[in-house]
């Protein structure tokens, strides 16, 4: 397992531009030919979504998204249980921002001689205040590709081709994998997915690998209609094999992944925790976003595969 994260980290840090995705779509169809698998491109209104096994008559669906994240100056925090602690921190990234673009307006109206009188003058402090927030957005947000992207996401991209090339040829027809382009980007290409294939949408379970690399606590979270499904208890014995695992209602727990596209959509992710209990991922959209666990992926390859096997 390390040494396929290796090779993969060493030949695609970066997933970002229509090259670099290319370059690494091909290279997944061709690994998984030579495993004897089936891979292709699903092009999902303009998103480029990588998919192996038959996704339309497939019992379950693993995913994780391959497009690679910007460098940001301070890590993407994710608190998947305690949801006001994540929004104070999501707007304390802000307050930089909207502090200094504040300050661009305060200076063009204390020392640019303007007539207010006229609206268009009016107008021109509330310009200054916006093209500094967006600049600043841009130049430190989105403005760098980051080359350190080990657990977000190759970790997810890593365990999902990990547990389709050690699927049994015998199982192959129960479950289909699919890396879904544009997730940094708002989701994009899984929303484009569910919108094209409706009823894998509504009825297709699917269990989404996202930063699953660092930290010794799991997490999943699951749907309710999927707690329905005649799949959950095999689920369920088979995911509570992952090490201090914590299983939480979307109700109670949230995670911006891909899984929200779809009606039967599961987050996994790892998380470190503190005293307190407070688990989190942290490193994620920065340069030290250097480190994976392939205990980690090992197990949930090892979860995965008994699932599958069960169905």
């Amino acid at each position: 397992m390390k040494a396929f994260f290796d090779s993969l980290i060493q030949k695609f840090p970066v997933r970002n531009s229509n090259e670099q995705k290319e370059a690494f779509r091909n290279w997944v169809i061709k690994d998984a030919g030579e495993c004897g698998l089936n891979a292709s491109v699903s092009e999902d209104h303009g998103h480029k979504n990588i998919v192996i096994g038959n996704a339309e008559t497939a019992k379950v669906i693993f995913t994780a998204h391959y497009d690679t994240p910007w460098q940001s100056p301070w890590p993407n925090l994710m608190l998947p249980k305690d949801k006001a602690l994540f929004w104070i921190y999501q707007i304390g990234m802000l307050i930089p921002f909207l502090l200094v673009s504040f300050l661009a307006a305060f200076l063009v109206m204390r020392y640019v001689k303007l007539d207010y009188s006229q609206t268009v003058n009016c107008l021109i402090p509330l310009y200054a205040y916006l093209f500094t927030y967006y600049a600043l957005f841009f130049l430190f947000i989105r403005g760098r590709k980051n080359r350190k992207n080990y657990n977000d996401n190759t970790s997810g991209v890593v365990a999902v081709l990990s547990v389709a090339k050690g699927l049994k040829p015998e199982a192959r027809d129960k479950a289909a994998f699919i890396l879904f382009d544009n997730e940094e980007r708002g989701k994009k290409g899984s929303k484009a997915f569910a919108k094209a294939h409706k009823e894998i949408y509504l009825h297709t379970p699917i269990i989404n690998f996202d930063c699953v690399g660092l930290g010794s606590s799991f997490v999943v979270i699951e749907r309710e209609a999927f707690k329905a499904k005649e799949v959950y208890d095999a689920f369920r014995r088979a995911y509570s094999g992952l090490n201090d695992v914590h299983f939480l209602s979307e109700k109670k727990a949230h995670a911006n992944s891909d899984q929200t596209s779809f009606k039967l959509g599961i987050a996994v992710m790892a998380c470190k925790k503190t005293k307190r209990g407070i688990l989190y991922v942290d490193r994620i959209h920065t340069n030290k976003d250097t480190v994976v666990d392939a205990e980690n992926l090992n197990s949930l390859k090892n979860c995965s595969l008994e699932f599958i096997e069960s169905l």
